[in-house]
């Protein structure tokens, strides 16, 4: 047999396992891009960047909620209930404004989105981010344009069956809040005081958490405050990175209600960035007033904080320095439909004020000291 002729046979394979691969994927379609499942009804992907398509394709719903793990533990059953609508969680975890634009694009394209709950994390607000390299953006926002046959991309890639596996081996989903964490052991037994911070010493996020404290505290008792030069710069960094990530959404969809959240991270937190990153506190204020400057062009706008209240100094309701309780979720919710926490022109003044002495005032030292005093031990 001549060469050409094995040539022709092993691209007539290949295009044969091609085909059967993209066809049993298809069948099963294990991302539910193409159709309601036939196998797997109740199981879901846990990398939502990738689920939420097959999500949006073919589920039923008319209002979201789009975060980050600060929105994961929120449930679409009692935002329905409360604030009214059929809300689905499509929360991507650790997610920018910028990937959250795909997905948030895509929803309301293909359905009649009545409210959008929507996270104002730091990685937008602050750091202007522009994807992870944790997961690329390449590597899902093909699945939220118009062109169905570039999602089969998907299913041809050579780990596809890897999804397919992984979905089945997955537990059944609770598509109440699909991503949840709270009910993972390693995450709830974290809360209720810095006692259980010290149980789970070796768990990362608390060894980030004593890291940053510890760093933070050396660095303001050495005057080593970080302030840029260019942070006026920055600041226009910022108010871009909102408009054309998130606001242009807002304007594009006046019969949509969008409420963004900016999460009530730990005093904590915000106490580092207050008195030691200072230039990024600075340039948090200046995209909040921005946000709340265009509200009054744009009623279909609400921004909610709550960093001006008492809860965020009780450590109790963190895991670690930003994660709280999904007491916490539940509670925004009341809170949102009671317009309590909306920030307006005529507060955002004495909201900011209120929040900066707060995180100016909190005592770093009397927590770093707990911190030192245990790791001697």
């Amino acid at each position: 047999m001549n060469s050409k002729k094995w040539i022709k046979i092993f691209i007539a394979y290949s295009f044969l396992c091609i085909i059967f691969i993209a066809g049993i994927n298809f069948m099963i379609d294990p991302l539910k891009l193409f159709h309601q499942p036939y196998f797997f009804k109740d199981k879901l992907n846990s990398n939502m960047r990738l689920q939420a398509a097959g999500i949006i394709n073919n589920y039923e719903f008319d209002s979201i909620i789009l975060g980050t793990s600060m929105l994961e533990n929120s449930s679409s059953i009692e935002s329905s209930n409360i604030l009214g609508g059929n809300f689905i969680n499509i929360s991507l975890s650790g997610s920018d404004f910028y990937e959250r634009s795909f997905v948030l694009n895509y929803a309301l394209e293909k359905n009649q989105i009545k409210k959008v709950i929507y996270s104002l994390d730091y990685s937008g607000l602050i750091e202007s981010r522009m994807g992870t390299s944790d997961f690329m953006v390449d590597n899902f926002n093909y699945l939220y344009d118009d062109n169905y046959l570039n999602d089969f991309k998907q299913y041809l890639k050579l780990d596809s069956f890897k999804d397919i596996l992984k979905t089945y081996l997955s537990k059944k989903a609770n598509f109440d809040s699909p991503n949840e964490w709270f009910s993972n052991k390693s995450h709830s037994s974290r809360f209720g005081g810095i006692d259980n911070w010290f149980k789970a010493e070796n768990n990362n996020q608390i060894k980030d958490a004593f890291k940053e404290i510890s760093e933070s505290i050396n660095a303001i008792k050495n005057n080593e405050t970080i302030v840029y030069s260019d942070i006026d710069d920055k600041i226009s960094i910022s108010k871009k990175y909102i408009d054309n990530y998130l606001l242009t959404s807002v304007i594009n969809n006046p019969n949509t209600e969008f409420n963004l959240i900016i999460p009530p991270y730990s005093r904590i937190k915000n106490a580092i960035d207050a008195q030691y990153k200072k230039s990024d506190f600075i340039r948090l204020k200046e995209s909040i007033k921005y946000l709340v400057e265009k509200s009054k062009d744009y009623p279909n706008l609400k921004i909610y904080g709550w960093g001006d209240r008492d809860f965020p100094d009780n450590i109790a309701y963190y895991k670690d320095l930003g994660h709280y309780s999904p007491e916490i979720n539940s509670k925004m919710i009341y809170w949102i439909k009671e317009n309590d926490g909306l920030i307006t022109l005529h507060n955002v003044d004495n909201y900011l004020n209120i929040f900066e002495k707060k995180s100016l005032d909190y005592n770093l030292f009397e927590i770093g000291e707990k911190i030192e005093n245990y790791l001697k031990k």
